[in-house]
């Protein structure tokens, strides 16, 4: 994983995550992330793809380049024996891209 900090609220990932499967070639994710705290109790973090690493880290020779969008969403909650809480949403949608065998998918969702 590499990290850029592109300011106070922002920051740009690389991950290359290597498929355990010799069948899969290796994917990157290039990453934006942006958080934002909204009044006094809430906070948000948002991960979108980004080219804005691509003069720096040309894509691998044979790698994919993935896809993924992730949202977080923080709310303060009352403490609980002194302890702070916080409840948590989150949702994302990832796409691995490329070419993958029906038979890997379908092994994935057992």
């Amino acid at each position: 994983i590499k990290v850029r900090k592109a300011n106070d609220h922002c920051q740009l990932y690389l991950n290359v995550r290597k498929m355990s499967n010799f069948l899969l070639s290796d994917r990157e994710w290039r990453s934006k992330c942006i958080w934002h705290k909204k009044g006094s109790n809430e906070a948000w973090t948002v991960y979108n793809d980004t080219r804005e690493l691509d003069k720096e880290y040309a894509l691998e020779h044979g790698n994919v380049r993935a896809s993924a969008t992730t949202t977080w969403k923080f709310e303060e909650i009352k403490n609980e024996n002194g302890i702070p809480q916080c409840k948590v949403s989150f949702a994302s949608k990832v796409d691995i891209a490329g070419a993958v065998p029906t038979s890997i998918m379908n092994s994935l969702t057992k």
